[in-house]
């Protein structure tokens, strides 16, 4: 979640997050990290600014899925068009996060 304290946790695999609406437990960022292969799927014009933010601006707890790559594999996003609308081409994405 945005700006949550989950977001530092580096030591636990999982942690509690309070929600308005729910409890949860979500995954920490090590333990994502570790994963051999991570997918993202973002689809729509609604989500122009969420890919955008997460895979061309740089890296911000604001937007947790910036700060989610693979540390010793793959990390694919698979956009639409329309949900890739905002993003720069004029660089490599895989250059930005190596």
């Amino acid at each position: 979640f945005p700006n949550d304290p989950a977001l530092e946790e580096r030591q636990r695999r999982a942690v509690a997050v309070k929600r308005p609406d729910v409890d949860r437990v979500t995954l920490t960022l090590p333990v994502l990290s570790a994963a051999k292969t991570i997918v993202f799927l973002a689809l729509g014009a609604d989500k122009r600014d969420a890919v955008r933010r997460a895979f061309a601006d740089p890296a911000d707890p604001g937007t947790p899925a910036s700060l989610v790559r693979s540390a010793a594999g793959t990390t694919y996003a698979f956009v639409d068009r329309a949900a890739a609308i905002d993003i720069d081409y004029g660089h490599s994405l895989s250059e930005a996060y190596k």
